[in-house]
């Protein structure tokens, strides 16, 4: 530069100044600006949304939310079964004959003691066959005569015979017809008892130790929209090797004239009561299985999350009973949990309950 004229050099001074300024280490703005690492703090008036923000900052998460409760719970054993009649009638011929009159058919409803049919033995039936086969033949009066005389004998002797229901019910089945020879005891007609109607339950043998007699149930027959009440007898004997389960007789309060046997349900068996649980809906529960532990998600008064590790219970209709691990005061009827949008959410976050 001493080479160059006064002038050029002061106006190259100016240039270098200039430069100089315009750097952004130089700028005191700039310098005051910087946090402690020597980096630009963000702009704004620090309301962000990020890692660093306090809670009551952070931008809430709309979760949807139930109420904790106390109700009684139920747990249940769930079996399909069949309707069976435990008394069932077979009307027998009493002797060897001929049926002469079945007055009822299949789907028919009788009295006990009722009169359904009518037979005579086959030795007076035989007698007024061969009578009136000697008439036919009879060639003179004398032997007309005679005949008709043995005739109207064997009819005064005919051994006709009422067939009666012993009990009152349903007729089911219907094996012989007016005109038909029939042998001693073969069966004409089948009637069952309909007071003795039950429903026959084919409970699974993992569930058999559960069941015992007294027990309360509801059974709710195919295509029908009513269930009815019923309690249980006992496990009656036949375990199905195969399918691994067992019948169990529940016997039905009532039995409605559309009842008959044969129709198929379901038997919903209660085999466990807690009266006073503590119950949250079944959406509210996450499970680690990594871990193995239940957790639930309380909203607290300030909108923050809490979670609270709990060991279910009894389970019904979508509700499920928790208990606080560690007990205490944990968890309380009133209290408020999350049922969605919580996954995932740390401990502390802001929610914001939603319809």
């Amino acid at each position: 530069m001493r080479g160059l004229p006064a002038t050029a050099r002061i106006l190259l001074g100016a240039l270098l100044c200039t430069a100089c300024l315009a750097c952004p280490g130089n700028d005191p703005a700039a310098t005051q600006s910087q946090g402690p690492g020597g980096t630009a703090a963000a702009a704004g008036d620090g309301s962000g949304t990020g890692a660093g923000a306090a809670p009551e900052q952070q931008a809430a998460t709309p979760v949807r939310t139930a109420t904790v409760e106390r109700a009684s719970i139920e747990r249940t054993v769930t079996a399909p079964g069949e309707v069976v009649a435990l008394v069932e009638q077979r009307v027998r011929a009493p002797f060897a004959g001929v049926v002469t009159a079945l007055d009822v058919v299949v789907g028919d409803r009788v009295k006990a003691g009722q009169r359904v049919g009518q037979m005579v033995a086959r030795d007076a039936e035989a007698a007024v066959a061969g009578a009136r086969e000697m008439l036919r033949a009879a060639q003179t009066p004398q032997e007309r005569a005679d005949a008709q005389r043995a005739l109207e004998l064997a009819r005064e002797h005919l051994v006709r015979s009422p067939l009666t229901a012993s009990v009152g019910g349903l007729v089911t089945a219907r094996t012989a017809a007016p005109g038909d020879r029939v042998s001693e005891g073969q069966e004409l007609l089948t009637v069952i008892d309909t007071s003795s109607l039950v429903f026959r339950a084919h409970v699974a043998q993992s569930d058999l130790a559960d069941i015992a007699p007294g027990e309360t149930a509801q059974v709710q027959l195919s295509g029908t929209h009513a269930s009815l009440p019923g309690q249980v007898h006992g496990v009656l004997p036949g375990i199905d090797p195969e399918a691994l389960t067992a019948p169990v007789r529940i016997d039905l309060a009532h039995r409605p004239a559309s009842l008959a046997p044969g129709l198929f349900g379901t038997a919903t068996i209660v085999v466990g009561t807690h009266p006073n649980a503590l119950v949250v809906p079944e959406a509210a529960l996450l499970r680690d299985d990594v871990q193995g532990t239940v957790r639930v998600g309380q909203v607290r008064p300030d909108g923050t999350l809490h979670w609270v590790q709990v060991q279910p219970g009894l389970s019904e209709g979508g509700r499920v009973e928790v208990i606080p691990v560690g007990g205490g005061d944990a968890l309380a009827a009133g209290d408020v949990v999350a049922t969605a949008g919580h996954v995932g959410l740390p401990e502390g976050a802001r929610v914001a309950a939603t319809p």
